[in-house]
């Protein structure tokens, strides 16, 4: 192969790879789905928030398996698999209305295809650009991220024509599905990658991990950093209306605050990666802070248009660096291999923060009828990690002067 052709190949698989990763990334539009299964279905909020905390629960868990399938079969193979069960979950999901059936056909299948997909397009962009490794990460994550407008965009407008949930569910698994298998067949990776991954990706025995108190501040800040936003992204236009924002006028506030939260999602992984190369581990603790503040504010009713927008961006913008700081901080403490081999394992605290909180926040929302309790408890999570990750490196310093002392 020339080197032109080798050029040209390499920003082909790249664009491959961002189009499948806005295509897995479209799940971040389910506010907007969760109300059409509620209208059309019947589903309580319990029940909704469930399916999309399952589907971040089994996804966070299937990173590990797609991430040595993607080692021993290559990209093409694992996204391939990616894309069949992509298709067949939304199209189960849209044959079946009851509950279960959409847990489990949304839920896990679905769920199953984003863990096999994600890791193969993010790996294989990064493996043609070698030299570039932050750039290509931040396109390929910001994908991940905008994914949710242009799904939020086709969603909203679809449903606003009348479109049955049943009709919506099935379409975006054919072409969805079809998208990222046709992508899929062009992923490739360039004969040096195998000697690479030799030298990088040594592999870490989980009881090693669980020794680590290093591990486990990035598993509790990964945890309760994400925490907050989703409960927001799952009920994001519920807040909005909570906010007295469903009247005439303000009506098309909750339509907007879901693009609102995507583009913040998107544009924070871009930005905090930046700011963690200067600031390093220092961002960990402004951004639990903040993502703490931020929920906070959106409990206050009557604030203006403007107001909640940036507070519901700000939402999506630093649950978006949450998910770009802990894997350059797990970089930085166990080597650039160890996206391959830790980050996983702590990537599997995302997704328990994503069974348990937008579940909590569902059925406190379902007893009150308000998503104050809800945003409350996602003000106070971020604090409580915080404080934990103080307490352990408090006592790793004490530990250190103790055995300076001896």
């Amino acid at each position: 192969m020339t080197h032109s052709s080798s050029g040209l190949k390499r920003y082909i698989i790249l664009g491959s790879s961002v189009l499948i990763q806005m295509i897995l990334g479209s799940i971040y539009a389910w506010s907007t789905i969760a109300q059409a299964l509620q209208t059309d279905r019947g589903f309580n909020s319990f029940q909704t928030q469930l399916i999309f905390g399952t589907v971040i629960f089994v996804f966070s868990f299937t990173l590990i398996l797609g991430g040595k399938m993607f080692r021993t079969y290559g990209p093409k193979i694992t996204v391939s698999l990616a894309a069949l069960l992509f298709l067949a979950g939304y199209s189960l999901g849209g044959l079946s209305a009851g509950f279960i059936q959409n847990l489990l056909s949304i839920g896990l299948i679905m769920g199953m295809s984003i863990g096999l997909g994600y890791a193969c397009p993010l790996s294989t962009g990064v493996a043609w650009f070698p030299n570039h490794k932050g750039f290509i990460t931040g396109i390929s994550v910001f994908g991940f991220g905008a994914g949710s407008i242009f799904a939020n965009w086709f969603l909203t407008r679809a449903l606003q024509a009348g479109t049955p949930v049943s009709s919506l569910l099935m379409g975006m698994g054919i072409a969805g599905g079809l998208v990222i298998l046709l992508s899929a067949q062009v992923l490739d990776l360039p004969h040096t990658y195998a000697a690479t991954v030799s030298r990088n990706a040594l592999p870490v025995a989980p009881r090693f991990l669980v020794k680590n108190t290093t591990f486990w501040r990035l598993a509790i800040g990964m945890a309760a950093g994400t925490f907050p936003g989703l409960i927001i992204i799952g009920r994001v236009g519920s807040i909005a209306l909570d906010n007295g924002f469903g009247t005439s006028i303000y009506s098309s506030i909750p339509v907007m605050a879901l693009t609102f939260v995507a583009l913040g999602n998107a544009t924070g992984r871009l930005f905090w990666g930046w700011l963690n190369d200067i600031l390093q581990e220092k961002t960990i603790v402004l951004s639990l802070i903040l993502t703490s503040v931020t929920s906070f504010f959106l409990i206050t009713p009557g604030t203006e248009p403007w107001v909640f927008l940036t507070l519901i961006y700000a939402s999506g913008f630093l649950f978006g660096g949450s998910l770009v700081l802990y894997a350059a901080n797990t970089a930085r403490f166990f080597g650039n291999g160890s996206l391959a081999t830790v980050y996983p394992y702590i990537f599997v605290f995302y997704g328990i923060a994503a069974l348990v909180g937008p579940t909590i926040g569902g059925r406190l929302y379902d007893l009150g009828g308000s998503n104050t309790p809800g945003l409350t408890l996602a003000g106070l999570i971020p604090l409580l990690g915080l404080l934990a990750i103080q307490i352990s490196q408090r006592n790793d310093s004490d530990n250190l002067a103790t055995e300076g002392a001896s």
